[in-house]
């Protein structure tokens, strides 16, 4: 299918798109993001420094180097989930 581009004067064939880079680092076997594995236990380190009460939500927060927001969600996800 062709369209005339009116600004440049010139016809153009509508191209295939083209694979993006995460379809290629699929393709190839590669995930993307954070290794679910070291999580694990930064998240138990966490919890255990909530529940001994020495340090605040926000001193967490500032120790493991995230929002107050994951730490929230860390603490609520270990006490209404059941042990893995």
């Amino acid at each position: 299918m062709q369209h005339r581009c009116y600004l440049k004067g010139k016809t153009s064939e509508r191209r295939p798109p083209v694979a993006g880079i995460s379809d290629v680092a699929k393709a190839k076997g590669r995930r993307r993001g954070n290794n679910q594995s070291s999580r694990k236990p930064k998240r138990r380190t966490l919890i255990s420094l909530h529940q001994g009460g020495v340090h605040t939500t926000t001193e967490i927060a500032e120790l493991f180097g995230i929002a107050r927001s994951t730490v929230y969600r860390a603490i609520q996800r270990a006490t209404t989930a059941p042990p893995r």
